[in-house]
């Protein structure tokens, strides 16, 4: 009887360790899957943290690229802007200083020949050492009660070298030092001309003068001063004027003479080049 109670109770005991193992050994396994369970969440937490920052990061890279590339762009664009106006203004300044120089011609050369000029109101400045622009003699009234003095001659020396040039008829008449009217002070009121001045002066010196005025070009045409007319010496010969080493090219009656001006009457026998026209 006691063997028999004996094996029950060893039965049940072991029953007991049977059934107190399966617990104890799900219980960890549930411990283990619920830490590989945390191990697994922070892991993808960690990983979308990551992403999340590698994102920030390119994102932050990309807005940094961006405002780079906007900046070069801007900057490219203003240079460029920049390049541009000094090209314009530069374009600019170099239209303006040819329609300066390049106003027309009123040279007595070639045969007399004449080049269209432009009409300019402007009043020149009274610095000799400045170019002035023509200005109209109508627009223009001569002010007696103010005067100046300039400088007038003469010349035709340049036919001594060209004598062979010179119609026969006019040897008698080239003075041997080839000067007409040598260098000589004048008084000129305020708004007269280069060739109003001429006119008093020869007038008064008793020199012949011939000239015509010539409506296409607003201005006289100077075609003999002491019976010396242009083709007399060549077909390039003719009458020139030059102020202050200057030779104006336009006509004339269209230069309002400024005070101290040095005018010289030159004659020339090869469209200006043997006295040092540029035309």
């Amino acid at each position: 009887m006691k063997t028999k109670t004996g094996k029950i109770l060893l039965g049940v005991l072991y029953l007991l360790i049977i059934v107190f193992g399966c617990v104890f050994f799900n219980q960890a396994s549930k411990s283990d899957q619920a830490s590989n369970a945390t191990s697994n969440s922070s892991t993808v937490v960690k990983e979308s943290q990551t992403s999340k920052a590698t994102g920030k990061t390119t994102s932050s890279s990309e807005k940094k690229s961006s405002s780079s590339t906007q900046a070069s762009k801007k900057a490219t664009s203003q240079s460029t802007a920049g390049k541009t106006e000094e090209v314009v203004q530069f374009s600019e300044n170099v239209v303006n200083h040819g329609a300066n120089d390049e106003q027309g011609s009123q040279v007595q050369s070639q045969g007399g020949s004449k080049t269209a000029s432009t009409p300019n109101n402007s009043t020149p400045t009274s610095s000799s050492n400045t170019k002035p622009k023509p200005v109209n003699p109508e627009d223009v009234e001569v002010d007696t009660k103010e005067t100046y003095r300039a400088t007038v001659s003469i010349r035709v020396d340049t036919i001594l070298k060209n004598m062979d040039k010179l119609d026969p008829e006019k040897k008698s008449i080239i003075p041997n030092n080839g000067v007409i009217l040598p260098k000589m002070e004048v008084e000129f009121s305020k708004n007269e001309s280069a060739f109003e001045v001429l006119q008093r002066v020869t007038k008064e010196k008793g020199i012949h003068l011939e000239a015509t005025f010539t409506p296409g070009y607003n201005s006289a045409y100077i075609e003999g001063i002491a019976n010396i007319y242009e083709f007399d010496c060549g077909p390039l010969s003719g009458w020139l004027y030059k102020v202050n080493n200057w030779f104006p090219n336009y006509g004339s009656s269209r230069y309002v003479l400024q005070n101290g001006d040095v005018v010289e009457w030159l004659y020339t026998c090869d469209l200006g080049k043997d006295v040092g026209s540029p035309q």
